[in-house]
């Protein structure tokens, strides 16, 4: 298979003309909007070479504010099939900030999936098997679509991989919902509806909007909580013409009931949460209730009780936070997986620069040092190290934070998890709410953060999570910090990365904070 997979990068890298005139299938633009508002665009174009090699070239950028910082994120991807066999393989290319990292795969007759990632000079290769089932490429999925519609059918199901949904095999159901007329800046287009759910991300629903030949018109993306992803199709000059990036990070920020005063010194606080009713979708169809009848949710997601965060949830939807840094909770069946040991490309703890800081970080300790002195070590060595604190990069991997020293929460976070794994201690990355005083120019807030968990023993010998904040400069912890979810930071986990993430989405822009206690 690696020959296989070999064959295919150089497959990428044969100019158009040793392999014959390529002819233009489809070239489609389109505009990519968050929350009504544009963030970038979305180029596709499908092409056939004479050997009936089909070629699908993507190219997304995405622009956002977060305070006055811009963040700016590119992919790049390639997928080639071949037309009468299931062979495919894909390529993608992902650029923020300092960071590119290349990420290839390439499934087989037989089923297998060989994936390769390039970063930092390091090639790594990894491999899952499809099973029993056949894994469509974009091209072949397409078809099916248009073959389904021809047969009046309402529904329908397949398989397929893409580096977008982590490195899995994943079910999409699709459902034709009927014909409309859409809307596409200024014009109007006649489009089938169909509704799709992937099986990575079992809580997105897509519409999308295709046309007879089951080509993208429109995509929305309903991610909660009045959120949305769209992606729409235009001329070229419309989708390249210059946005205004829409600032993300004020609208994200929580005004609790009450002032927390001194909180990076309080080691005990009581809160109570609430979900407010979800704000109309402005890519949805009006709701025939009026505002006003709108009733709070009940809470959407199941917050962790780990390391030093207990939660109840209440009768009346609401879910009670005690956080005591004096009470460690029972793990109970909280206890580390393979997944927080393993490197990934997000967390790379066999990565060299990282072995390295790790060394430095722990020098002078003895073998038989306990894992919590040395988690706090490396936290505070990774508070040092990361002299650039800003909000310039969207989510920096471990190995580029490790050279670049520069970044956010995020970044500390995974560079701390990466090393506390290279120094053989499990880790998870945590998001959540952190209050501050002051930040990006809000005052007394909760703001959306990440730490790191550090899996310890305590003086009795039993395992416990240990929370560890690298972005604090005196202290590991604080109790002014609430657990929304953890994440292995692995991609290939059977929950990644991604879906660890995207369940807290419903939360944005609609949590409540009431303080009962702090001290």
């Amino acid at each position: 298979m690696r020959t296989l997979l070999a064959a295919f990068v150089l497959l990428l890298a044969t100019s158009p003309a040793a392999l014959g005139e390529a002819k233009t299938l489809s070239d489609r633009w389109y505009v990519v909007s968050m929350a009504g508002q544009r963030v970038g665009y979305i180029h596709i174009h499908q092409s056939q070479k004479p050997n009936q090699e089909i070629i699908t070239r993507e190219t997304m950028t995405m622009k956002i504010k977060r305070g006055q910082t811009v963040v700016e994120t590119r992919l790049e991807g390639t997928t080639r099939e071949h037309a009468g066999n299931k062979l495919f393989c894909s390529e993608q290319a992902t650029m923020s900030g300092a960071s590119k990292i290349v990420e290839q795969f390439a499934v087989g007759k037989n089923g297998r999936i060989e994936f390769t990632v390039s970063q930092n000079g390091q090639i790594k290769t990894s491999h899952v098997e499809a099973g029993d089932v056949t894994l469509l490429a974009p091209e072949q999925a397409r078809r099916l679509f248009v073959d389904q519609l021809g047969k009046g059918k309402k529904s329908f199901t397949y398989h397929t991989i893409s580096l977008s949904s982590g490195r899995r095999p994943v079910k999409i159901t699709a459902q034709i919902k009927g014909r409309e007329n859409v809307e596409v800046f200024g014009r109007v287009v006649p489009a089938i509806l169909t509704e799709r759910q992937n099986s990575a991300y079992p809580t997105l629903g897509v519409k999308e909007y295709v046309d007879e030949q089951g080509r993208m018109v429109k995509a929305v993306t309903d991610m909660g909580g009045g959120l949305s992803f769209k992606m729409t199709l235009a001329d070229r000059e419309i989708a390249l013409a210059k946005i205004d990036p829409p600032e993300m990070l004020a609208s994200s920020m929580i005004e609790p009931d009450k002032r927390i005063r001194g909180p990076r010194r309080i080691r005990k606080a009581s809160y109570v949460l609430r979900v407010k009713a979800e704000p109309k979708n402005p890519d949805s169809k009006p709701d025939k209730k009026p505002a006003s009848n709108a009733k709070p949710d009940r809470f959407p997601v199941a917050l962790p009780t780990a390391g030093c965060q207990h939660v109840t949830r209440q009768a009346d939807g609401s879910v009670r936070v005690d956080v005591n840094l004096d009470k460690l909770v029972d793990v109970k069946d909280d206890h580390p997986t393979k997944w927080h040991r393993a490197a990934s490309s997000i967390c790379d703890s066999e990565d060299k620069k990282i072995i390295e800081l790790v060394k430095d970080a722990l020098k002078g300790l003895d073998d038989d040092t306990k894992d919590s002195l040395k988690a706090d070590r490396l936290r505070a060595y990774v508070q040092r190290y990361v002299r650039s604190k800003d909000l310039s990069v969207g989510f920096g991997h471990a190995s580029e934070v490790a050279r670049t020293r520069q970044g956010d929460c995020t970044e500390h976070a995974v560079l701390l998890a990466a090393m506390l794994r290279a120094a053989g201690i499990p880790s998870r990355g945590v998001t959540g709410l952190v209050y501050a005083d002051q930040f990006a120019g809000q005052k007394r807030v909760f703001v959306y953060h990440m730490w790191t968990q550090a899996w310890v023993e305590d003086k009795k010998g039993e395992g416990y999570w240990m929370d560890v904040d690298a972005t604090l400069p005196k202290r590991a912890f604080d109790a002014a910090h609430i657990a929304l979810g953890n994440s292995v930071l692995n991609e290939s986990a059977d929950n990644g990365a991604g879906n660890d993430m995207i369940k807290f989405l419903p939360l944005f822009g609609r949590l409540e904070v009431n303080v009962l206690e702090a001290k």
